[in-house]
């Protein structure tokens, strides 16, 4: 486990001293995410009705 813990640590260490020092060493990203469908109770039944799933 020693491994795992040092390898998280040398991950959030490089990731602040980019932040602080914009060192530039990270690549950023902007990630859009999509609203999550929602479906009523009718709609629900008859997609598990329609795969034979309950």
């Amino acid at each position: 486990m020693g491994s795992v813990y040092n390898s998280i640590i040398a991950g959030l260490t490089e990731a602040v001293e980019d932040t602080q020092y914009g060192s530039g060493k990270l690549k950023k990203r902007v990630v859009t995410i999509m609203p999550v469908k929602e479906y009523n109770s009718k709609q629900i039944h008859d997609i598990r009705k329609r795969t034979g799933l309950s």
